[in-house]
């Protein structure tokens, strides 16, 4: 973890990596002048509504700077021409992917996730998550190694299948960013048309966070900790409704979660398999092989205090299965992120290169 307002040293180690790229599942541009720079991607109608409202329940607000910079993003990172952290595409491709040789990261729009929480109704919140994802497709991803995870409404499927089919096709596009709706955690019925679509596309689906499970947490520490319960739902929903017999070419990835709770998790899972099958006749395999062949989980933040090698060997251990399960994630540029060089340091050579590339390209479209 760096140290905020702390400039690290550049990262120049590709030739000694084990693996033929860094591929980073987890990189946050942020929206420089608030949600207002993408009111023109919308329709007109729509336009007009949007200026009229007050500013909106989201990290950038319409119109307003990014209000979270002094405690959520790594001062370091910011542009020197101003504005947050992650919010110039030209400094991010200088200040990240060459200062660290990442070969691809995957771009994530959280602002507007949240954004589009905030609206309305379903319809206003799929024109917003248009919009963003057009300004990101022609103004953000500027880099060939930048791919975008193209952003759907949730809410509505037939929404979301419309913007998959409109955007999937784009050679940037490299997942399906979905949020799941409360109370519908990822293996409920409703959003089976969109995972048709993303399959079509041969598009893996992306939840971060695993969505937002009530917790009543109001620290750091406690939120912290309880990321993980968002992506242990989520998983276990996937798997036990069938999602995957009922689509065997798809793969969904966690990311921002954690990861070392998937080993309980699926002892639990094949535990209770075991003993009541009966009840999920539609499962042909043990949950745990269904978690290692379609679920992937990014690594940050990772859980490595206070002794990491206690978690390396967790991960070694080949019945743990965590090798083929994790993708690398930064978190770049917030200021609790995992910065390539900083972890996971002492695995064998042959964990790194499923963890820093091969794992994440054969679950990305790239």
């Amino acid at each position: 973890m760096s140290a905020v307002g702390t400039r690290e040293q550049p990262v120049r180690h590709a030739q000694r990596r084990p693996y033929e790229m860094l591929v980073d599942t987890d990189v946050h541009p942020v929206l420089r002048e608030g949600i207002e720079r993408v009111v023109p991607y919308m329709p007109k109608a729509w336009q007009e509504t949007f200026r009229q409202l007050p500013p909106m329940t989201a990290p950038s607000g319409l119109g307003r700077p990014f209000p979270y910079t002094g405690y959520s993003l790594a001062l370091d990172a910011q542009p020197p021409q101003g504005g947050p952290p992650g919010s110039d595409p030209r400094f991010m491709v200088e200040d990240f992917f060459d200062r660290y040789d990442v070969g691809i990261g995957q771009l994530i729009l959280l602002e507007a996730l949240v954004a589009a929480g905030s609206c309305a109704d379903p319809e206003m919140s799929a024109v917003l998550i248009s919009a963003f994802n057009d300004w990101m497709l022609d103004e953000f991803v500027i880099d060939p190694r930048m791919r975008y995870s193209l952003l759907v409404s949730s809410a509505d499927a037939e929404l979301a299948v419309a913007e998959i089919r409109r955007l999937g096709p784009n050679p940037s596009v490299c997942s399906v960013a979905i949020s799941p709706v409360a109370g519908k955690p990822l293996g409920d019925k409703h959003y089976r048309p969109i995972l048709e679509a993303a399959v079509e596309h041969g598009l893996p689906m992306m939840a971060h966070g695993g969505g937002k499970v009530p917790t009543g947490s109001e620290t750091y520490i406690e939120d912290r900790v309880n990321v993980a319960l968002g992506g242990w739902v989520n998983v276990n929903s996937l798997v036990m409704q069938g999602v995957f017999e009922r689509y065997p070419s798809l793969k969904v990835m966690i990311v921002e979660c954690g990861f070392s709770w998937v080993v309980p998790l699926m002892w639990r899972m094949d535990a209770a398999w075991r003993r009541n099958r009966v009840d999920v006749p539609w499962l042909k395999k043990w949950p745990s092989e269904y978690i290692r062949d379609h679920i992937r989980l990014a690594t940050q933040p990772v859980d490595d205090d206070p002794d990491a090698a206690e978690l390396y060997r967790l991960i070694e251990v080949e019945k743990s299965h965590l090798a083929d399960i994790l993708v690398y994630s930064s978190d770049y540029p917030h200021w609790d992120n995992d910065r390539p060089g900083r972890v996971l340091n002492t695995l064998s050579n042959a964990t790194k290169a499923k963890i820093f590339c091969d794992n994440a390209k054969a679950t990305l479209r790239l």
